[in-house]
């Protein structure tokens, strides 16, 4: 059987990406997307641009212009797959090989360092010399930061491939250099500078908020193709830095060695091992045109979750027991490849798609068994149905469910107890096995039915094709990354490009606890640490008190909101132990150190993973949110925590030396979006003890609760999460005003800089793209201080005589 490494694309056989980048899918593209800052000396990329004072503007949402070329079905965090290969695959607007190989340009970097900053703003910016790959923590922003003694060190073999530290030295500048008065003043220069050229001033700030700050924002172009918004460049560059964080993270904490061999053996080991995935393919019962019926949709499912971390319909996770009782807990949460998916399959012209699919099944299979194109298109017309049902349940407001094995024809007439306890036995091997009087605990009530009734009105047989085809784009590559991403984006120069990013988001994937331990410790020092720690409890003290101000409260409800608010846990970090070279060894001392095959290693290692399952090391990795992908940040009623991903603590979220306002409105709104929703109309139903009631609201507040939530905007709309988020964060602004500290602009206040900053994170090319970014006007036109900020005149769009507020 031919292996992908005898089908080149210039054997004549069409390449992916001759469809993939054909022009048809270009229809899909802004041709108005940014260019990111080009290399020095390189040639400069020029790109029609609209005007951006004549776009708009009535009746737009919050922040953002609508581009109607692009599907409404195709949201934001397609630019953060937890596994990105067919996000990567199919990405078109790459980067020059300068730039390309895991590191951000600095000038890109530098160019996200502000406020509102897009990377095109940089022009205005002073200009910064470039930073030396040997480079020293603690210099001056700008200078050459290089010591004969750091010149003559060898480089890691994480360096190979064109790989720089560059970026991570540009990073390193507002993370990890000490403050000093002259770094400081260059940061606010340079931070005035770009404010002022993102900033469309053409549009009235008492008009269209949102417009004002994000206008001019657009996604840098190295990912203008699947980045739809502010957040999604932030994990799309995480996904960059990933081998430079990589190689500081190893320097502290040595006993990431394997975390860095794994990722080094996936830009090194390049053969291909073709059978080695499909024999693991067929053990899971992916392969289709094989299927017997010995293992159902729904255990397969369960099997490659629990067991692979692969969640392709849903993700399951065991939770630590409780001092509630010794029943063991299954969590189970929508997976967030759903709308990724959607929007890759989008992306794919119809007449194209049998092209696409058959060239990967012959990358496989070689010519043999390869489904004709009838078969291929009957693929494509079962493929868009599943997604379109699957997408529609992701949408849907989730309340959360909490009840034992033997209660679960409740929430589903399709499972009954013993059909349920078979397939979570038979999938999961725990010892001893689940039993009826454990817990099942859904994320939403109706996630479980949502599945099963797919799987009844699609068939198995249907079913599994969607498993295997969406399994193939993005785990394919595991088999010989090199072949494969050539024979994906039609060249090697581009599969170069592509590839430290693919096996930066499967070796995280991998080891996600080390990876996150690695991250802090390269990117932040104690100290920080625990000066991010503390001002997030301070968000949490606001949002207390906030509730506890509340008239229209009665006593009993205020101290049952402010409890859970105040008791909320934050994840965002490994816990000490887990910072330590000592606790990380333990952790991962059964993991192997290499493998004969990329794609070997890298089931080695799940398989590793699989029996650390009920350890502590377990349940600390399933608090962490990945970096490569969002939501950066989510709530967890259940667990009453918000788990906070590393990757967000950047700008334009969090800022070391920026100014208070730069705080509250970026890391402290963004945060207080996610806390709030402890006390939304799905967080009443749950106690600060976990315990699901019909509403921890008395009677006597729940009208005036129902009324806040949802009888003052239109259609009914809910005021969270960014009504009661922006009051909370400017609460704690207010406390934290510092009048002796220096503006960031003479031009702009601090109450200004601190709407700005929060508005900043919602940039988006379209309203799709505000899954995980909010609604910057919704938020900033029905609070005050807004108005008073900016001097909206009463009546104006962004000063209406009615607000809708909650804690007011």
């Amino acid at each position: 059987m031919p292996t992908p490494e005898s089908k080149k694309p210039e054997d004549g056989a069409p390449s992916l990406s001759v469809v993939i980048e054909g022009e048809d899918l270009q229809k899909n593209v802004p041709t108005d997307a940014g260019l990111a800052p080009q290399p020095s000396g390189a040639p400069q990329q020029k790109t029609p641009r609209k005007t951006a004072g004549k776009r708009r503007r009535k009746g737009r949402g919050a922040s953002q212009t609508q581009n109607k070329a692009m599907p409404a079905t195709q949201s934001a965090e397609v630019a953060s797959a937890p596994a990105a290969a067919s996000v990567d695959a199919i990405q078109t607007a790459e980067p020059s090989r300068e730039e390309a190989g895991g590191s951000l340009s600095a000038s890109a970097f530098r160019a996200e360092s502000c406020p509102g900053a897009s990377p095109q703003a940089d022009a205005g910016a002073p200009k910064q010399e470039p930073v030396s790959d040997a480079a020293a923590t603690g210099s001056t922003p700008g200078a050459t930061m290089s010591t004969p003694a750091a010149a003559d060190k060898p480089r890691s073999p994480l360096a190979k491939k064109g790989q720089s530290v560059m970026a991570m030295n540009a990073l390193l500048e507002d993370h990890c250099s000490p403050t000093s008065t002259t770094k400081t003043l260059l940061f606010y220069i340079r931070c005035r500078k770009l404010l002022h050229t993102q900033l469309n001033k053409s549009i009235e700030a008492c008009d269209d908020f949102g417009a004002y700050v994000c206008d001019q924002w657009r996604p840098q172009e190295l990912f203008a193709r699947l980045s739809d918004s502010v957040l999604s460049d932030m994990a799309s560059s995480w996904r960059q830095i990933f081998q430079a964080v990589l190689e500081r993270g190893t320097s502290v904490l040595p006993a990431g060695r394997k975390v860095a061999a794994m990722f080094n053996s996936c830009l090194t080991k390049s053969e291909a091992h073709v059978d080695v995935l499909k024999e693991f393919m067929r053990a899971r019962g992916l392969l289709w045109w094989e299927y017997s019926g010995r293992n159902p949709p729904l255990q397969i499912l369960f099997d490659l979750s629990f067991n692979w971390n692969v969640d392709l319909w849903f993700a399951v996770r065991l939770l630590p027991n409780t001092a509630q009782g010794p029943q063991r807990r299954l969590y189970i949460t929508r997976s967030p490849l759903i709308p990724i998916w959607n929007r890759v399959f989008n992306l794919i012209p119809r007449d194209k798609f049998a092209t696409v699919y058959m060239a990967m099944f012959e990358l496989l299979l070689g010519n043999s068994s390869l489904p004709t194109h009838k078969q291929a298109m009957s693929v494509y017309i079962s493929q868009g149905a599943i997604l379109k049902r699957l997408l529609e349940s992701t949408r849907s407001s989730q309340s959360p469910a909490f009840f034992p094995l033997m209660d679960v024809a409740k929430h589903s007439s399709l499972a009954t107890p013993k059909y349920m306890e078979n397939i979570i036995n038979r999938a999961l091997q725990l010892d001893p096995p689940f039993k009826q009087d454990d817990l099942l605990v859904l994320s939403d009530s109706t996630l479980l039915d949502a599945v099963l009734t797919a799987i009844r009105d699609f068939g198995d047989y249907a079913v599994l094709q969607h498993f295997t085809w969406f399994f193939m784009q993005t785990y394919a590559a595991l088999a010989g990354p090199r072949d494969f991403l050539r024979a994906v984006h039609g060249s090697s120069e581009k599969a170069e490009e592509v590839w430290p990013r693919y096996c930066a988001v499967h070796t995280e994937g991998s080891y996600k606890l080390m990876a996150a331990a690695l991250s802090a410790v390269a990117l932040f020092t104690a100290d920080e640490r625990r000066r991010i720690d503390t001002y997030l409890k301070v968000v949490q003290q606001a949002a207390a008190k906030r509730t506890q101000a509340a008239q229209w409260l009665d006593e009993e409800t205020k101290k049952v909101a402010a409890e859970k608010l105040l008791s909320a846990r934050t994840f965002l970090w490994p816990s000490e132990k887990y910072l330590t070279n000592e606790g990380v060894e333990e952790a991962y001392k059964d993991f192997p150190e290499n493998g004969t095959s990329f794609v070997r290693l890298w089931i080695d290692s799940r398989q590793s993973g699989r029996r650390t399952v009920g350890s502590e090391a377990y349940f600390e990795e399933q608090q962490l949110t990945s970096s490569m992908s969002l939501p950066y940040a989510e709530y967890v009623h259940m667990l009453n925590a918000v788990e906070l991903a590393v990757g967000a603590m950047r700008p334009p979220l969090y800022y070391p030396r920026g100014t208070k306002a730069m705080l509250h409105g970026g890391l402290g709104y963004f945060f207080a979006r996610q806390l709030t929703r402890a006390v939304d109309d799905e967080g009443v139903k749950v106690d600060p003890h976990g315990r699901i009631l019909s509403s921890w609201v008395n009677e006597a507040s729940g009208p005036a609760f129902d009324k806040r939530l949802r009888g003052c905007l239109a259609e009914n709309e809910s005021v969270f999460p960014e009504v009661p988020a922006l009051e909370v964060a400017y609460a704690a602004f207010r406390e934290d005003v510092d009048p002796t500290q220096e503006l960031l602009s003479p031009e702009l206040s601090e109450e200004q800089v601190f709407f700005i900053a929060a508005c900043s994170t919602s940039c988006s090319k379209s309203s799709a793209g505000n899954a995980f970014t909010g609604q910057c006007n919704k938020a900033v036109m029905n609070f005050a201080p807004f108005a008073q900020a900016f001097g909206c005149a009463p009546g104006s769009r962004m000063n209406p005589e009615k607000k809708c507020s909650f804690f007011d």
